[in-house]
């Protein structure tokens, strides 16, 4: 499996730049990880599996939040047993707060900063089960390639970008890297996406 090293040596051949004269080891380490973070955004908003995680935690009779699970970018739902929970914003989590007046099931959910809160405090222990969408770690130097290897050749392609505008003078902002992104991982997205139909084959 190709490291982060290995993707920055290959940048430097389209950089030209093979004795490492013009740009440090670190430096384009930085753009990779600016690079993974707007793809980890991408794929968010594209619903993409290779964000997708599940979480499970206990919700005591003590609290009536938890601890959002580590790089979380956003929560698609959030489960007690088969139960189901609805998903509302902060501001609403809040208003409804304001008439509980006894401990239950909890029925409702939001994500705020790193906690998931809820609009009573349980009446039992329960167990919570979130899926969400993950951010990766950053990368250091050494560290396997992220999600399989499927986007290698995309975050080399914004390391090469990145620096050739930094020789320009024309720094990229995050807002260009998300749109590069966009544009090339749509059609990714839509393929991991499609199934077939099943067809009733009568004899």
């Amino acid at each position: 499996m190709p490291t982060i090293d290995s993707i920055i040596a290959e940048a430097r051949y389209d950089l030209r730049d093979t004795n490492s004269s013009l740009y440090t080891d670190a430096e384009l380490l930085a753009y990779a990880n600016r690079a993974l973070v707007q793809l980890d955004n991408v794929l968010s908003v594209l619903h993409s599996d290779w964000v997708y995680n599940e979480y499970e935690t206990t919700l005591s009779t003590s609290n009536n939040y938890i601890d959002a699970p580590d790089n979380c970018i956003l929560l698609r739902s959030a489960w007690i047993g088969t139960s189901e929970l609805k998903k509302v914003t902060p501001e609403r989590l809040y208003e409804l707060r304001k008439y509980v007046s006894s401990s239950y099931q909890p029925q409702y959910f939001a994500l705020k900063g790193t906690q998931i809160l809820f609009e009573c405090v349980p009446d039992d222990t329960y167990t919570i089960k979130v899926y969400y969408d993950k951010r990766h770690d950053p990368l250091s130097l050494g560290d396997n390639m992220p999600y399989n290897d499927e986007f290698n050749g995309a975050i080399r392609e914004v390391i090469i970008m990145l620096a050739d505008k930094r020789n320009e003078n024309e720094p990229a902002s995050d807002a260009e890297i998300y749109n590069w992104f966009a544009d090339k991982l749509f059609a990714n997205a839509l393929r991991r996406k499609f199934t077939y139909k099943r067809r009733r084959l009568d004899f």
